[in-house]
């Protein structure tokens, strides 16, 4: 997969290159100016549960942690409690604030630990 993926962009052309380029510096001012005022975004981190590992992934599977991988910030994922097991929220905080994040992480499992990590008898 990561071999595809390079090649495919090797083959870009600099007009789809430098585009690209621009909307990740729109994404990280962006973020930038959310992060004036919060902490951290508390966001799904998939639109659906985890597929078994036998299934192929869902093409959606990145639709809410793309964000930070683009804008270069810190991210984490934490188990929730759920009606269906896995689920998870994801943290995204501001650059630089991985501390941050995993502390409100830390907290979060604390107050609502998931069921989802409980030992199968």
């Amino acid at each position: 997969m990561v071999t595809k993926l390079l090649s495919y962009g090797a083959s870009l052309p600099a007009t789809k290159l430098v585009p690209a380029l621009a909307e990740m510096q729109r994404a990280r001012a962006g973020l930038a100016r959310a992060f004036a005022d919060v902490d951290a975004l508390l966001t799904p981190t998939t639109s659906h549960v985890a597929p078994r590992a036998s299934s192929p992934a869902p093409q959606d599977q990145a639709d809410f942690t793309a964000l930070a991988n683009v804008a270069g910030v810190p991210a984490l994922a934490i188990p929730v409690a759920a009606a269906s097991c896995p689920v998870s929220v994801q943290l995204t905080g501001r650059a630089w604030s991985d501390r941050r994040l995993i502390d409100l992480a830390a907290s979060i499992e604390a107050d609502k630990p998931s069921p989802c990590l409980s030992p199968v008898p």
